[in-house]
């Protein structure tokens, strides 16, 4: 085995984060108001590791064309599996002009 560079030999237990379960679970809710021109809506992420993400947000729509939308994003945890904005806010504010 000496310098073959062809066998490569790994120790089992030196991986960082090793957790015997994976998984997550996820769940959005959503309602309209208005007559459908206020739709809210949540969604929600839970990792079996202690990763959460909560997501609020806000849809109006103005009239058939015009959409105006609102979110706010939070991801906390011990590593940063769910997203590059790990344990950091992050607020979002769009206009959607829909040409048909």
């Amino acid at each position: 085995m000496g310098g073959n560079p062809l066998c490569i030999r790994v120790n089992p237990n030196s991986f960082y984060d090793r957790y015997q379960y994976e998984g997550f679970f996820q769940a959005a809710l959503q309602t309209d108001y208005m007559f459908g021109k206020l739709q809210p809506r949540v969604t929600m992420i839970l990792g079996f590791d202690g990763v959460y993400a909560f997501v609020p947000a806000m849809t109006y729509r103005v009239n058939d064309n015009l959409l105006l939308g609102a979110n706010w994003v939070v991801i906390e945890g011990r590593r940063a599996g769910l997203g590059t904005f790990r344990a950091s806010d992050m607020v979002q504010v769009r206009a959607m002009f829909q040409i048909n």
